[in-house]
Parts: structure tokens; sequence; C-alpha cells
């Protein structure tokens, strides 16, 4: 069950096209967001006024956080890769948080909003083209765009794009993903592929220099909906190890794309805990139509 949240502080800032009024938090809630337990911690967040339109920041300043735990996932499970592998893959330095993304065109890169709620675009140090995660390119960013109905409270529509400054040039390192079509079906057994940055355990104190990557299942909804309950959406689906456990995303991870058959289908979202038996992760679902359109309204593609 989702907690109550309470509204015990007042801070100001300002988002593009929107007014910032207080922050909630969350108290004994025992999901993870990028693989944080959030129970007995607060987490503050920003209640925004919601305007017409996405959510678009510039050079404003965003609402501080009154506790600075971070919201973010990660791989358990698998191996070490390379990023010729992986070329989409980019590391994101938010403030001290750090997450995936993966580039889907030349000016245009995805990642799970969340993993952009404490920061302008100015703040945010992006890396491409390097299988260690403090190498690479460094791409500068003109704007992020939030889904105007990003939830929260429910983690739903947990997409954010970021539009670079200058055209991203392609190699055999840095590429683009395609995307699936709209309402594209994803079956439950179907297999992913997921990769990044993030803690390899639960308990690991330290994210890995190298990138890494692990193979996991699509879990039918209806059982995974037994997990989470109705804090699912029809813009979700879950994936990993369902019976054994042991594979899946963790801390650092969020923000990453879900590979199937060569098309980003998913973004890595939140999880109770990092690929714990019979609980699955949960990913933004590209092919939803809500989660679909948003790209293809900011982006064209």
């Amino acid at each position: 069950m989702i907690s109550t949240f309470h509204d015990n502080s007042t801070y100001t800032g300002r988002w593009a096209g929107e007014k910032c009024e207080k922050p909630i938090c969350v108290k004994d809630y025992n999901m993870t967001m990028a693989g944080i337990d959030l129970k007995d911690q607060k987490l503050s967040m920003n209640l925004m006024e919601r305007q017409r339109g996405p959510r678009i920041r510039k050079n404003c300043v965003d609402v501080a956080s009154k506790n600075d735990d971070t919201l973010i996932s990660r791989i358990v499970g698998g191996e070490k890769t390379t990023i010729e592998e992986h070329p989409y893959q980019v590391a994101i330095r938010a403030n001290r948080d750090f997450c995936g993304g993966f580039i889907i065109s030349n000016t245009y890169i995805l990642t799970a909003a969340h993993c952009l709620g404490k920061v302008n675009a100015s703040d945010l140090i992006m890396r491409a083209g390097s299988t260690f995660r403090n190498n690479g390119s460094k791409i500068s960013v003109a704007e992020i765009i939030v889904h105007p109905d990003y939830n929260k409270k429910r983690y739903d529509k947990d997409i954010g794009i970021i539009r670079t400054t200058d055209p991203i040039s392609f190699n055999k390192k840095i590429h683009p993903i395609p995307l699936p079509r709209r309402k594209r079906a994803l079956l439950p057994g179907a297999e992913i592929i997921i990769s990044g940055w993030g803690r390899t355990t639960e308990t690991a104190d330290n994210i890995p220099h190298q990138l890494r990557e692990v193979t996991i299942q699509v879990v039918n909804f209806t059982l995974c909906r037994k997990v989470y309950g109705n804090i699912l959406t029809e813009n979700m689906f879950c994936a990993g190890d369902y019976e054994n456990g042991g594979k899946g995303s963790c801390r650092g991870d969020s923000g990453g794309a879900a590979i199937q058959k060569e098309l980003a289908v998913g973004i890595v979202s939140f999880a109770k805990g990092c690929a714990r038996k019979k609980t699955p992760g949960v990913f933004v679902d590209i092919a939803a139509p809500d989660i679909r359109d948003f790209i293809t309204k900011q982006t064209h593609l």
C-alpha cells in the first residue's frame, strides 16, 4: 500500500511554465525506486501545479531536497560487457545521483523522469562512447522534458527526454537504438537485455566502473500486480527471474534501456529491493500509447 504523503516544508524554485509549491515527503513506504528502500526514510519531492504541455526546464532553479537520498536503480546477476555491445548507453550524473540513459537520435536521449527531479539542464553531466562510466565523450544538455503527467506518488509515466546542445556524432561506440511502434505487444516470457553501471548486489556500497549486462524475462502483468498492487499501470511492464531472483536492475541503473529484438522497449524505473525472488523489476513501457505519443510529440520519432 502507498503510505500517506506529508507536506512538512516549504522551498522555492521554478520549472519553466510551472509554479513550484511545496514538496511532499514519503514515509514508511517499502518500495524502491532505483534501489533505495524508502521505509523509515523521507524523500522530499516537488509538488508542482500542473500546466498544459510538458515540463520543460532550461535555466531554472529547481526545488531543493531536504534529505539528499537518491532515487536511482541497478544490474544484478549479470556479466561485464563493452560499449560496442551497447553503443546507445549513456552515463548520467546529476549532482550525487547516478543514472543511465540511451540515445534515440542525434539530438535526443531517453531516461527515467525520477533521475531528473533535482537538477537543471546545466547540472547534468552525460558521457557516451565508453565501457567505463567516468570516461567517454561529454554531451552537453540544452533542455530537459519530463512527461507532463509524470506521477511521483505512483511512479507512473516515469520518462524524461534530454535534448542535446549539439548533434551527437555517431561511430561504433556511439549509436542510437530504435524504438518500438505504438502498442507493440511485449509477451510474458520474452527475453530482454538491460545494461548499466548500477550496483551488483542490494547491499553493495559502490557502483562498478565497467558496464554490465543481464538477460531477464518479461513477467505476466497479473502476476506482477500481486507483488505491486494497483501501483502498476498500463504504462508499465515487469521483468526479472521471477522464480529464482538474482537477476535484474539495481541502484545506478535507472533510466537505462530494456532491449528486446534490437528495440528499446522499456526504461528501468523501480523495484522492491534488487532482483529479489518473486519480485520483478518495473519498467516504463515505451510502446504504451501515453508514452509513445509523448516521445513522438517531442522528438518526431
